[in-house]
């Protein structure tokens, strides 16, 4: 489920498994002052070639063991992570090392540079069970994990990530999904990251095999006429459209395609031109695509490799049929 409330001086979007919460017009410490300004004409550095990415390698991550408690939890601290846990030692160790070479390979892949160290860290709170979890983030159950960026202007003020340590697959896709989140807040400015580009990134970063069950639903809820068409898809604002598998998986199919395009960086370069400007702007400087019908075309091309849809299923005009309210 999704939630959007605002406030006075504050707006707080919840986000399946990600929380985006933005704090305006409420003066705080001032924690990226020169980093805010250099993104303010576009990304910092000049896209790197995509054959320049590697995904770092196992690293040495030092972990600092706090002594005594802070609200019941034991505290370990890594150089961007501060880490509240009550689980073993090496667990903890493995979530930080895990979470610091996410957060440097995702920095160099989107984004073509080293990043500037987290100040403050950003908690991850390592919770012993989904019940707990749930206790917690008041997510019903639905979610693995959850992310909180909250900002003040261009500034990011703080980062959260809640996780439930009983997960089977918590290193290797839940952990490099949500810091992958985290990332991308504070990456555009004062922008937040649009909600399909922001879960295509996540899922990218999780192993090929979780990335191909995506792919492979496409099919799916292709015959079943349960696709959005890309105008909508890209600039939904609907919770419930954007709360859905289907959503997710066209989605990281469609941040791949336009990665395979220019590569990851230019990507991020889109997205940034697309908030100056519109997205079909965007798409004819960075791809040379006169629109969304033209970038509709080549996705499903892509997508579905070569083959014309089918004999009576829609042509993906707008949101999928189970979505609709019209009769």
């Amino acid at each position: 489920m999704v939630s959007q409330q605002r406030s006075a001086g504050l707006v707080a979007s919840v986000i399946g498994g990600l929380v985006l919460s933005f704090a305006v017009g409420q003066p705080q410490a001032r924690l990226f002052a020169d980093t805010a300004l250099r993104k303010t004409d576009g990304l910092r550095n000049p896209p790197l070639p995509l054959q320049s990415f590697r995904a770092y390698p196992r690293q040495q991550v030092y972990v600092n063991f706090l002594p005594g408690k802070v609200d019941g939890w034991h505290v370990a601290e890594s150089d961007n992570f501060r880490l509240l846990h009550n689980q073993p030692h090496k667990l903890v160790l493995q979530v930080a090392e895990v979470a610091e070479r996410t957060r440097l390979t995702m920095a160099r892949k989107w984004f073509g540079e080293e990043p500037d160290q987290w100040d403050p860290k950003c908690t991850v709170y390592m919770h012993a069970n989904r019940l707990g979890y749930t206790l917690i983030t008041k997510d019903g159950g639905a979610s693995e994990g959850c992310t909180m960026v909250r900002m003040d202007g261009r500034e990011v003020d703080s980062r959260r990530i809640h996780l439930h340590c009983d997960a089977d697959n918590l290193l290797d896709e839940i952990l490099p999904h949500e810091v992958t989140h985290a990332v991308m807040g504070g990456n555009f400015g004062a922008h937040q990251t649009p909600r399909w580009a922001d879960e295509g990134m996540a899922i990218l970063s999780q192993p090929r095999p979780s990335i191909e069950h995506y792919l492979a639903m496409l099919s799916v809820y292709r015959a079943q006429n349960d696709l959005f068409s890309l105008e909508v898809l890209m600039q939904t604002d609907d919770i419930k459209q954007q709360n859905t598998l289907e959503f997710y998986s066209q989605s990281v199919s469609l941040v791949e395609y336009l990665v395979s395009l220019g590569g990851p960086q230019t990507f991020t370069r889109f997205l940034w031109d697309s908030f100056k400007t519109d997205y079909e702007t965007a798409l004819k400087r960075h791809y040379g695509l006169a629109g969304f019908a033209e970038l509709e075309k080549r996705w499903l091309q892509y997508a579905f490799h070569q083959s014309p849809p089918p004999e009576g299923v829609a042509r993906f005009k707008g949101i999928p049929a189970r979505l609709r309210s019209d009769p």
